[in-house]
This record gives C-alpha cells, sequence and structure tokens, in this order.
C-alpha cells in the first residue's frame, strides 16, 4: 500500500479541505513528501491545525490555511489560487448545505488531471 499512496503523492501538490486537526497533512508530511500540503478548515481549527503541525515539527512543504468554501475568490488566501494535484475531503461534510460549496472549492482548487 505504501508503494501505491507514494505514487499518488511524491511531488504534488495537495490540499486537504476540512481537515479539522491537521491529522491527515501531518501524515503526508511523513510519509509520502508531497511537494506541498496544504491543510485547509474553517478559522476556528487554525490554532488546532497550526499546533498540531509544530508540535509533529512538520517540513516547510506544510501550510495551514483558513477556507471557508463560502466565502468569495477574492478573499482566498494567495496559496489557494492555483490549482492542486491532489484534493483530499474526508468527514467534511455534516450538513446539506455544505454540499455545493464543497462542490465549487473541489472546483476551485483542480485542475483537469487532478485526483
Amino acid at each position: 500500500w505504501y508503494i501505491f499512496f507514494q505514487r499518488i503523492f511524491k511531488d504534488r501538490r495537495v490540499i486537504e479541505l476540512g481537515s479539522g486537526n491537521g491529522l491527515v497533512g501531518v501524515l503526508l508530511d511523513k510519509l509520502f513528501q508531497p511537494k506541498e500540503i496544504c491543510i485547509t478548515d474553517l478559522n476556528s481549527h487554525m490554532k488546532h491545525i497550526e499546533h498540531n503541525v509544530d508540535l509533529n515539527k512538520c517540513s516547510e512543504r506544510v501550510s495551514s490555511v483558513a477556507y471557508d468554501w463560502k466565502a468569495p475568490l477574492s478573499e482566498l488566501d494567495v496559496t489557494l489560487t492555483q490549482p492542486f494535484d491532489v484534493i483530499l475531503a474526508l468527514e467534511c461534510v455534516y450538513r446539506e448545505d455544505l454540499y455545493l460549496p464543497l462542490i465549487q472549492a473541489i472546483k476551485q482548487q483542480s485542475h483537469r488531471n487532478t485526483l
């Protein structure tokens, strides 16, 4: 399984949408060395994400960015203006009114070959 996932993540730009505490992004950094990992969630989660990134001594490839899927494009952090190669979203929709914003976020953050 390691070789399979290594092929997916190595040297790719990865974004995690709705990451909660940032665990998946931390593990990606430690196990698969992507080119870049952007861990995102609402601003209210940033303190916990940043604490976990620091606690686990993540590499400089890892960034944490507040990302409200409902916010206009003009308000996005510069990190989110270039498409990503891999998009991860794990258990991040817990209300029906978030379905469409999640789909729009995926479209905004992807390119033709995004996984």
